[in-house]
């Protein structure tokens, strides 16, 4: 509503004034022309003097409510930004409140040029899915949008908020919004930017001890600080969807880094089998193609892993071999698990978030032996977001809890899910070890840190596959927990890999690995 009085205020002003007019002349020629005999006003012109009163009021109060009011409506003051650049009106006056990393530092902050005062993002298209945009013409996004009353100073928490509202009402004096602080590292973010190199993907590292994200990155972006009409125009229509941030709402087949979720379903049911896994693959019946490993295809003579038991069949990643365990454990069991994940639900943010998209899980009407195949190695009808795959590689790390991720600093702690006993989690931690250590994860290792990861090539529907990582470090106390997507990248063993190892050497000279002291509190 306050939108439309906005965006229409001139017209509504316009349409009193025109009312009131009329009334005026309604009464002069019902007073002077029809009863010019009579001194005693008629009920009829009471009525009319009465309307005619409201209306007089009404075009000075709708006036006032954006001259004394305007402050509380972050849409009055963008425009008035936006449209009149004069120094002494409300909109040049007030200062949205910063955006601060967790170390105070600016992510976003009001800058004045000449006369103008403008939203000034320092690292540009680096934070924009997470911090967002604010414009006059386009509105806002990201935490911009969610936190619009603390930056604008609307929140109410203590007498001096009530007083300085007061105070703003009639003087317009220290027109300034809240700072918030947020758990994103300015450091790190950087970081996570420059390694995905303009790639269209996704990099997001969390600590798993409580839900802060320090890096959530979605490629393609671009520079909140200049959205002109022309630029606006230019996003719109591009096809790579730069708007889309996708950590929170891009779907991907996870591909092999569902394997740990699989792994976990069979150490918590002690279902550890020792399988052959030959060249010829899993054979899922004659109507489907066999599951094969990726070797089948890349090594000419490949003849296959031989016997592997689970924690060799997650170094190997091995197709064949998950194909089987999937088919001993069930699909019910492996989609129970999966849900109990909350693999497809929308992600509850601790305080303040981002929308998120929930993951997709197939239905389970009918399940064929291909299926069920399929599902242990993360493909069928599976998708998920990569805050989902982060979430549970750090709930792996942490002894089997999930906290809610949380984006500002000093929000509660929250228990959202627990996923598996401490034995269950710890035997699955050790098995991605050796996946960074000796098997198709040894591009992330870090020397002088233990990283448990699982890398994942995800395909694509005729397209090159996505390149996927996800890990923790370092164990056995993990402070950061990754997930990366490399669209059409590749292999995720040579892609994403590599960019994972390099963030975690990143965290660890920024101090992001030490130890510190988590308050946890109660679960809602």
């Amino acid at each position: 509503m306050n939108q439309f009085l906005l965006e229409n205020a001139g017209l509504i002003q316009g349409i009193l004034t025109i009312i009131s007019s009329g009334f005026i002349c309604l009464l002069v020629w019902k007073s002077r022309i029809q009863r010019p005999d009579t001194s005693s006003p008629s009920r009829m012109f009471r009525i009319h003097s009465g309307i005619l009163a409201v209306l007089i009021v009404l075009i000075p109060g709708y006036q006032a409510r954006w001259q004394l009011f305007g402050f509380f409506s972050s849409g009055f003051l963008r425009v008035q930004r936006g449209f009149d650049p004069r120094d002494d009106i409300l909109g040049t006056r007030f200062h949205r409140g910063d955006l601060l990393d967790w170390k105070h530092r600016i992510l976003a902050t009001d800058i004045k040029t000449g006369e103008e005062l403008h939203r000034h993002y320092p690292l540009g298209a680096a934070t924009v899915h997470a911090v967002g945009y604010v414009s006059s013409i386009y509105g806002a996004s990201g935490l911009e949008q969610e936190l619009d009353s603390a930056l604008m100073g609307r929140s109410v928490q203590t007498p001096a908020d009530v007083f300085r509202l007061t105070a703003n009402v009639f003087f317009h004096q220290k027109l300034r919004g809240n700072p918030v602080v947020l758990t994103i590292d300015r450091d790190l973010q950087a970081a996570a930017h420059k390694l995905l190199a303009d790639q269209p993907g996704a990099i997001v590292a969390l600590d798993p001890r409580d839900g802060s994200i320090r890096a959530m990155v979605s490629s393609p972006g671009f520079d909140p600080g200049r959205l002109d009409r022309n630029h606006w125009n230019t996003l719109q229509h591009r096809r790579d969807s730069p708007f889309l941030n996708r950590v929170c709402q891009g779907l991907y087949p996870p591909g092999s880094t569902f394997k740990p979720m699989v792994a976990a379903a069979a150490v918590s049911r002690e279902i550890l089998p020792v399988f052959v896994c030959g060249s010829d693959g899993f054979d899922c019946g004659p109507a489907d193609p066999r599951v094969r490993d990726y070797e089948h295809y890349a090594r000419k003579g490949f003849q296959g892993h031989g016997r592997l038991n689970l924690a060799e069949a997650m170094a190997e990643s091995c197709n064949v071999y998950f194909a089987q365990l999937a088919v001993r454990l069930t699909a019910e069991t492996i989609l129970h698990d999966a849900r109990n994940a909350g693999f497809d639900d929308k992600i509850p943010f601790a305080g303040p978030g981002l929308p998120v998209s929930g993951g997709r899980l197939p239905e389970r009407s009918r399940w064929p032996v291909a299926r069920t195949a399929r599902l242990g190695i993360g493909q069928d009808d599976l998708l998920l977001t990569p805050l989902h795959l982060a979430l549970y590689s750090g709930a792996i790390g942490q002894g089997g809890m999930m906290f809610r991720p949380k984006l500002v600093e000093g929000r509660e702690t929250i228990l959202w899910k627990r996923l598996m006993d401490h034995r269950t989690a710890n035997r699955v931690a050790r098995m991605m070890i050796k996946v960074v250590e000796t098997g198709t994860g040894q591009h992330a290792r870090v020397a002088g840190i233990v990283v448990g990861g699982k890398t994942g090539t995800a395909e694509n529907a005729g397209e090159q596959s996505h390149a996927m990582f996800i890990g923790f470090a370092p164990w056995p106390d993990p402070a950061l927990a990754i997930a990366v997507v490399v669209e059409e990248g590749g292999l995720g063993g040579r892609r994403a890999a590599p960019i994972a190892g390099k963030l975690v050497s990143t965290a660890d000279s920024l101090g992001l690995l030490e130890d510190r002291e988590i308050i946890h509190d109660p679960p809602e």
